[in-house]
């Protein structure tokens, strides 16, 4: 091999040099980059995780207030269905009292009526009776053309 040649090969293997430590160099920066990336994404996966975890705790606490809700509103409902139950039991009872009422009463206006009815005929008696006792005696005296 003459210098020449093996001036060449130098250059050439200095070329190859400088163009590996480029390359590592550029690897070295992608893997800082990575590494920088990585540690965000930690950072942002740590604040995630405690976002879960408050939301975790939020969801807990909404969770027992739901079921406390729940046995309030049942015991609200059981108390209503008893109120309701009572109040149509006594409204029943005014119901059947007023039905009862209301039968007397109709039962008494029949009484009544009847009663009316009665009276209205002994008053049309009388009337008839007085009719014919003044025609019978105009002005107080007797119509004796009749006699």
């Amino acid at each position: 091999m003459t210098y020449e040649e093996m001036q060449r090969m130098m250059e050439f293997i200095l070329e190859q040099q400088a163009q590996l430590t480029a390359n590592q160099q550029r690897a070295d920066e992608r893997a800082a980059k990575a590494d920088e990336r990585a540690a965000k994404a930690d950072e942002r996966a740590a604040r995630a995780d405690e976002r879960m975890d408050r939301a975790d705790k939020r969801i807990d606490r909404a969770h027992k207030l739901i079921i406390r809700t729940a046995r309030t509103v049942d015991k609200l409902a059981t108390t209503m269905v008893e109120r309701v139950s009572s109040l149509s039991e006594e409204l029943g009872a005014k119901f059947a009292a007023l039905a009862d009422s209301q039968m007397r009463t109709e039962e008494a206006v029949r009484r009544l009526t009847e009663r009316g009815e009665k009276t209205d005929e002994a008053v049309r008696k009388l009337t008839d009776v007085v009719y014919d006792h003044l025609r019978e005696h105009r002005n107080g005296e007797r119509d004796v053309s009749r006699e």
